[in-house]
């Protein structure tokens, strides 16, 4: 009876070593997915002062009191001031602008030219005259509230700490100057030291939050924007599994051996198959979004762009979807090695964590990723308002992929 079932455990074994696929779902996924999350989100488990928050800063013609602020802001725990571009050269608040449309920073401070002098107005300081002077927070609408709030909360505090000072100090000189006037004097100079000219007088600096050039939305995403676009690019390149059921059971059947006889190329082949596949595809995504719309009132901003979007998306996932079929040699093979490259590359692109919590260098290697240019694509129409001519770039990357997987796809093409 031992030797029976010893003779039947390796047997097992030796079926389940000679199954690649099995061993890549047990074994090579889950060290995947573990090498993948515990370093994208390896910034979010440090300490603020391991994993500072940069805060890239113009303060170009605006004078001393914004340099001591921009100095106060950088000696706090937690926050990292930024003042020059990566070729050294000192912020402007145009240089700043191309940086956030670029990606680059989500958010960045630009104090106006003349801020200390226009403060150094008694009239102005104290907020008897009632202008203010407005600071400029340029910020990405991809960022999220999360993002944006902690950094204008810290910009703020540090700005009301600096001047609640000066005011101060304006106030009494105020205060020193009237002593000897009326009482109606002597009640205004009250005021001043409190922290204004009168009741109700208003802080003199503004945060304005601004879009960077170009961008015309002026909200901040919302859950359905986040996520819908991310998890629609995401399951869009389930497709893959789909196509290797498809192909091999033609395969195992002999259909595709008999279509070999027939004077029909390869390359006439392997479109042929990817067409339908192409439109299951894009009318999967116009569901979702459909969906969103209707259910939860998304604005879909510009159709047109979705639906060129969309449309390269498709291209790539099939073309990914043929390409794994036809490289492969089992469909075994095809459903665990596609599932694990859907979800690494899922992982990698942002569809699963905001790229932006990542790491710079993951950040870089996510572009290897087509959904990755999807997703950007599907945010700068749905959040930041962009057209067609503005996400042309990552439409043709999104075609690129698609090419280059059928024409690879077609080399290695097999009936059988």
């Amino acid at each position: 009876m031992l030797r029976s079932i010893y003779a039947i455990t390796l047997k097992e074994i030796r079926v389940f070593a000679a199954d690649p696929g099995s061993l890549v779902t047990l074994f090579v996924m889950p060290l995947a997915f573990i090498v993948i999350f515990s370093l994208a989100l390896a910034d979010v488990y440090k300490s603020p002062e391991d994993n500072p928050i940069a805060i890239p800063i113009s303060a170009d013609g605006a004078g001393a009191l914004a340099e001591q602020i921009a100095a106060t802001l950088d000696a706090a725990d937690g926050i990292d001031v930024i003042r020059n571009d990566s070729d050294g050269n000192p912020f402007t608040a145009a240089s700043l602008a191309e940086a956030v449309t670029d990606g680059d920073y989500r958010i960045a401070v630009v104090f106006p030219v003349g801020f200390t002098d226009a403060l150094a107005d008694p009239g102005v300081l104290l907020g008897g005259g009632g202008a203010t002077v407005r600071v400029e927070l340029i910020t990405d609408p991809a960022a999220s509230l999360q993002t944006v709030g902690p950094i204008q909360g810290a910009v703020a505090g540090v700005i009301q700490q600096t001047l609640g000072q000066m005011m101060n100090v304006a106030g009494a000189e105020q205060l020193f100057e009237t002593l000897e006037l009326p009482d109606e004097a002597r009640a205004i100079a009250r005021a001043a030291m409190t922290g204004g000219a009168g009741a109700g007088a208003e802080f003199p600096v503004t945060i304005q939050r601004t879009n960077p050039p170009n961008v015309e939305r002026e909200i901040l995403p919302d859950s359905y924007q986040q996520n819908v676009p991310g998890y629609t690019v995401m399951f869009m390149f389930f497709i893959v599994t789909v196509i290797a059921t498809s192909v091999f059971k033609e395969r195992n059947s002999g259909a595709l051996r008999r279509v070999r006889a027939t004077p029909a190329p390869r390359v006439a082949v392997v479109i042929g198959k990817t067409v339908p596949f192409f439109a299951i595809n894009f009318l999967q995504a116009v569901i979702m979004f459909t969906v969103a719309r209707l259910a939860f009132g998304m604005d879909l901003v510009n159709i047109p762009a979705l639906l060129g979007i969309t449309a390269g998306v498709s291209l790539a996932a099939t073309g990914m979807g043929s390409l794994i079929t036809n490289v492969v040699r089992t469909e075994a093979q095809a459903g665990s090695i596609g599932v694990l490259l859907v979800l690494v590359l899922a992982a990698l692109s942002g569809s699963m964590i905001p790229r932006f919590v990542m790491p710079e260098a993951m950040q870089t290697i996510g572009v290897i990723a087509p959904q990755s240019w999807g997703l950007t694509a599907y945010q700068d129409v749905l959040v930041r308002g962009l057209g067609i001519g503005e996400i042309a770039l990552e439409t043709a990357v999104l075609v690129g992929f698609g090419v280059v997987f059928l024409t690879v796809s077609v080399f290695r093409f097999r009936y059988e």
